[in-house]
């Protein structure tokens, strides 16, 4: 809802226990979010990992134990923290690009990506928002949505 970097925000979920007992041990967590273009996915196969430089941003963030997460109650009962990557400065043309992003935590050498990636655009989120009746936006908040619908 910034009114000068329209993007859009994709999040991942990590486990707070297997987080925690990591941490603890004193192992170095790195996070982030890789997000591309849906046809530039396509063209790598649906493997983000087969991306050509270029194709892709890297969110990167890396956790030292003493980073704040916002932590969420799954529908397994268990809890998560979520982190966020986002991609900001998308033109008013390319609203209705479709984006995909998979979240990741690199252990030491070793990179585990999520079991599943996410696609959307920022027509769709703004569309999604816009019309949640809980949503709370203010009027300037709408203003700003509504400018990703026209």
């Amino acid at each position: 809802l910034d009114a000068v970097n329209h993007g859009i925000r994709f999040s991942t979920a990590v486990n707070k226990a297997d987080y925690n007992a990591l941490t603890a041990a004193g192992v170095a967590l790195d996070f982030g979010t890789i997000i591309t273009p849906d046809d530039y996915l396509a063209a790598a196969g649906k493997d983000f990992t087969a991306l050509a430089d270029g194709n892709y941003i890297d969110v990167n963030s890396t956790a030292t134990g003493t980073d704040t997460f916002r932590e969420v109650k799954g529908e397994d009962n268990e809890t998560y923290y979520f982190f966020c990557g986002s991609l900001t400065g998308i033109k008013a043309a390319n609203y209705d690009w479709d984006y995909s992003a998979i979240g990741y935590v690199t252990i030491g050498e070793n990179t585990v990506y999520s079991a599943n990636y996410a696609t959307r655009n920022a027509a769709y989120v703004a569309n999604a928002a816009y019309n949640d009746p809980d949503g709370g936006y203010t009027s300037d908040e709408l203003d700003i949505i509504r400018g990703y619908l026209q």
